[in-house]
């Protein structure tokens, strides 16, 4: 096992699904077949690890982008003159 009860290719299976959104794509980036990678996604063990990433990494991005977002949205009222 490697990291949080994954293997080191199941977990760079995670990594990749995330960063492509492509499950077919991040199979053959770890050298699995597509019906390993849907078994895997499967797993209740891999899903938990995958659901809590993704959620890690929204909130990140959320973070990163709110305070420019709200910004924005100042400036562009600002400009219609609505307020």
């Amino acid at each position: 096992m490697c990291r949080d009860g994954l293997t080191a290719r199941q977990w760079e299976f995670v990594v990749n699904v995330i960063s492509t959104n492509d499950v077919e794509y991040a199979a053959g980036l770890v050298g699995v077949s597509e019906r390993t990678a849907r078994r895997w996604l499967a797993d209740p063990t891999v899903r938990g690890v995958l659901d809590v990433v993704e959620a890690r990494v929204s909130a990140s991005v959320i973070q990163a982008v709110a305070p420019r977002a709200i910004r924005a949205m100042g400036s562009l009222v600002s400009d219609l003159g609505v307020a």
